[in-house]
Parts: C-alpha cells; structure tokens; sequence
C-alpha cells in the first residue's frame, strides 16, 4: 500500500476475502497496510480507489475497514469496540458489499461459492480478532445483533465461562484431593477466584453473571463448609459464604440468598475463643 499501482486497503482487502487460507494469510494482508502515522502523500490521495472515499452512508464496506484498523491499533475501549462490530454488522449485511464482491469476484476469477464463503470467513477471522484484544482489555460486549456482534457475544460470553469455570473447578478438586494450604494461600486462592469472577461479569454484564453464578454458589458453597468443618478456617468461610450472598442478592436466587443468610448468621469463633 502506497506504492505505484498498489491496490487500496479496500481492494486489498477485497483480494483477501476472495483468496484462500484467509486465517494463515491475515498476518500478510496487515503488514501489507501502512501504519496509522504514515499519511499519503497528495498525489496518492487523489488517485486512491474513489470507492474509499465515497460518503459514510454508502460505504459500508471500507468505513468497517477503517474502523477495525483504528481499533486495532489504538486504544481499545468500549467505545471504538463498539462502533467497529457496528461497521462490520451494517458492511456484512449490506447488499451493495455482497454485489461489489460478486463483481470483484468475477474479475478475479474466483470459484464458484467464492463471495458467500468469504462472508463466512472473513466473519470468524473479524470476531477472532476483536475478541483477542476484547479479552486483553477486558471490554465487554457490545450490544450489536448481525454477524459480527452475536458472534463476538458467544465468543466473549463462553470464553470468559469456561475459564471461570475451569477455575472454580481446580479449586473445588483440592477438596476431593485433600490438598491442604496454609490460611495464607487459601485467602490467597479465594480473592483471586473471586477478582478473576467479578472482572468477568463487569465485562459481561448481567446476562454472564446469572450464567456464572450457579457454578462459583455450587463450589463455593462446598468449599465453604469444608473450610469450616475440616479445616477450622472459620473467617475464610464466612467471607465465602458473605460474597456468595451478595452474588445471590445480585442475580436474584431466593434459594441461594436464604441458606447465604443462614450461613452468614452463624458465629464465627475467633482465635480468643480456643
């Protein structure tokens, strides 16, 4: 990009939906674009594809392309993350995208099938990479329905699930195992499950947080007792059983807030009282 007779970003990006093996050549098409600092000079600009410069409102296609490349390499936020799955909905599910890829299809000799496939792919690859760098920022996800936003809630949304889950499983597994910690580690193993939870349902909101709940009450709850039936760690089971109610208030679980209050009114005996 920017030399002679170079394509445009929008027609390079045209060549790679059509082409194969998008997945392994998406690294390619990225460094084949010039970095946000570079400008080009005027010359370039007034012979750029006119189609990139067209009015937002009947350019679907490149204003979902500027806006994942100032995505991806600025600061993400909710915000930018945001209008970018709306770019890509509103380009994907454009009809005027669909006919400019069928025409380039044409004039590039691609196989039959070529354009509805590279809808499909180039799909999986965009929500790919915005829910890497979704995940690194912890943002949550946007509330865009189409192919992009729906995609990228599923992906967010049973990302952030399984990782909770293998978590609250390892640490209910030491139970079964009978691996003993010190207090110390034990406090140590619980505020980190319990920051882990919270920074995924603040990024998932309320719809990820009544699906994680069930799974950190049913371990917690476990745990909890065993901490204070075996393991005497009274405080630490209280603190538990505390942040297990507060969650149950917080989705709305009657069953789960009545055995959290019963839990929670049980005297803590202290260190004085041995």
């Amino acid at each position: 990009i920017g030399a002679a007779n170079a394509p445009s970003i929008r027609e390079l990006w045209a060549r790679w939906l059509l082409a194969p093996r998008r997945q392994t050549t998406a690294a390619l098409r990225d460094a084949a674009i010039l970095p946000p600092s570079v400008r080009p000079t005027t010359e370039e600009a007034q012979t750029a594809d006119p189609i990139d410069a067209a009015p937002p409102e009947r350019s679907p296609l490149p204003r979902a392309i500027a806006a994942h490349l100032a995505f991806s390499a600025g600061s993400a936020s909710e915000t930018t993350l945001a209008a970018t799955v709306r770019a890509w909905d509103a380009a994907l599910s454009d009809g005027a995208t669909h006919s400019w890829l069928a025409r380039r299809a044409l004039e590039l000799d691609a196989p039959l099938g070529a354009v509805d496939r590279a809808l499909r792919e180039i799909a999986v690859v965009v929500t790919t990479e915005l829910a890497r760098i979704a995940d690194a920022a912890q943002l949550g996800s946007p509330a865009s329905h189409g192919p992009i936003g729906d995609a990228l809630g599923r992906r967010l949304r049973h990302g952030r699930l399984d990782s909770l889950e293998a978590g609250f499983t390892r640490w209910q597994q030491r139970r079964h195992d009978g691996e003993h910690h010190s207090a110390i580690d034990e406090w140590r193993e619980f505020i980190a499950l319990q920051s882990a939870y919270l920074a995924a349902v603040a990024a998932g909101g309320t719809d990820l947080r009544r699906l994680a709940f069930p799974h950190a009450y049913s371990t917690g709850t476990s745990m909890a007792a065993w901490l204070w039936n075996a393991r005497s760690e009274y405080a630490l089971s209280h603190a538990i059983s505390k942040w297990l109610l507060d969650e149950a208030l917080a989705v709305g679980d009657t069953e789960a807030i009545e055995l959290g209050h019963r839990n929670c009114d049980l005297y803590v005996p202290t260190r004085n009282d041995k």
